[in-house]
């Protein structure tokens, strides 16, 4: 009996209930929802602020580096730092003026958002099904490895066909590719037909959210396709040098020639991958808008960076600017709420020993920034979207949303920049 007793125990000190974190999980999803909904309504009520209070923070982050140098004595790090600050101070003096264009065009694109919330539960869908192809990926890839009896990253590579290697790389990046491309050019669709005809797109699941996605899966799904390959062939280039890179490395085989030659390879692949991310990014807003083919959207896209480039890509960087630092304070915002949690219910983290409050906070941040930047990537598409139908239908907007239009107008010729187009009212 004692022994059973014993193994009785025994089983019971090794089950690890993660209860706990589930709910820690769910209830810090749930503020991170909550915090993200409260940012929207102040992003609408002071949007320049949000975006000032964004370009002031990058400033403050790099004099901190530069103080961080100081104090630790560390010259390169202090002329690192001081590099940093001087660019910062020189692009915010830059592009100051153009803060309030900005500024307004991220209120129409959170207007447009908040007139069609169900865009941000197809982001959500989205999302998971990146989540569940990585899995199923990462099965087949371990599957593979295991058949080909490798036992580590360099054996892997030597005992695997290098087409398998190939094939799944292009897989996997091409499918998360098309997902992703499928949302923005969703998204564009929706914000075009509130643009159009707002009556359309003016509830959380409106007709434009069903319509803008049936077409990117169905009569734009080619386009989305062709312009997403191009994107994951570059990726599974760049991903299959970094795995040489790796191999070298671990096997101290390669000489210093072949090292730099592989370093400058991957830093160019990923200057192309960034530039043509950054390309297809509006040409699938084209094609959401307008039902082009890729080819003729690229072409609308290099008309549009000729003639507007400073303003598309200035308005752009503002916003994604202030996104991200209120992702990151919603993600803070959850931390807390798991810090709070794990002091009311600590028996919920006794399998994280000692580091139960560094656990909390970390799960509590990454599951609030995650849902944050869900939200807030559906708001940057959206604001990209605005953009370019600044450019190719102004006199739409004044005629649908003649509010929004004047105040939009009005701080563009503030900016003294050149105006969009004769048809534009400036009020």
């Amino acid at each position: 009996p004692a022994i059973r007793d014993n193994e009785g125990n025994t089983r019971t000190d090794n089950d690890i209930n993660y209860d706990g974190t589930f709910y820690l999980v769910l209830i810090c999803g749930g503020f991170g929802v909550i915090a993200s909904g409260f940012i929207l309504g102040v992003m609408m009520r002071f949007p320049e602020t949000i975006i000032q209070f964004a370009t002031f923070y990058s400033l403050g982050m790099s004099f901190i580096f530069v103080l961080f140098g100081i104090w630790s004595q560390q010259v390169y790090i202090v002329l690192t730092g001081l590099l940093l600050f001087l660019s910062e101070l020189c692009y915010a003096y830059a592009v100051w003026f153009f803060i309030p264009f900005a500024s307004i065009n991220l209120k129409v694109g959170l207007s447009a958002v908040r007139s069609n919330l169900g865009i941000a539960l197809l982001a959500y869908i989205f999302v998971a099904l990146s989540l569940l192809w990585t899995c199923l990926w990462s099965i087949s890839l371990v599957g593979i490895f295991q058949v080909n009896g490798c036992s580590d990253g360099s054996s892997c590579l030597e005992n695997t066909n290098s087409g398998f290697l190939v094939t799944m790389f292009l897989s996997l990046f091409w499918t998360l590719q098309v997902i992703q491309n499928v949302s923005t050019t969703s998204i564009a669709g929706v914000i075009g037909t509130w643009w159009f005809t707002p009556a359309d797109a003016s509830c959380f699941c409106s007709r434009a959210v069903r319509d803008s996605f049936i077409r990117a899966t169905t009569y734009s799904f080619g386009s989305i396709c062709l312009g997403s390959l191009l994107v994951a062939i570059i990726q599974t280039i760049q991903q299959l040098v970094k795995q040489v890179r790796y191999a070298n490395e671990q096997e101290r085989q390669g000489v210093a020639c072949d090292a730099i030659l592989l370093c400058l390879a991957d830093c160019l692949l990923s200057c192309i991958d960034s530039l043509l991310e950054y390309f297809n990014k509006f040409s699938f807003i084209y094609c959401g808008l307008y039902g082009y083919g890729y080819f003729e959207a690229g072409k609308k896209v290099m008309t549009l960076f000729r003639a507007r480039a400073f303003e598309v890509i200035i308005s752009d960087d503002l916003v994604n600017n202030s996104l991200l630092l209120t992702s990151l304070i919603v993600g803070l915002i959850s931390g807390c709420v798991g810090l709070i949690i794990e002091k009311v219910e600590s028996s919920w983290f006794e399998v994280f020993g000692e580091s139960s409050m560094i656990m909390a906070f970390l799960l509590g941040f990454i599951v609030g920034w995650l849902l944050a930047s869900i939200m807030f990537s559906v708001v940057a598409s959206s604001v990209n979207t605005v953009i370019v139908l600044c450019c190719e239908a102004p006199a739409e907007f004044q005629q649908n949303h003649p509010e929004l239009s004047n105040e939009l107008w009005r701080e563009w010729r503030r900016s003294g920049r050149a105006p969009i187009g004769s048809s534009v009212v400036l009020i």
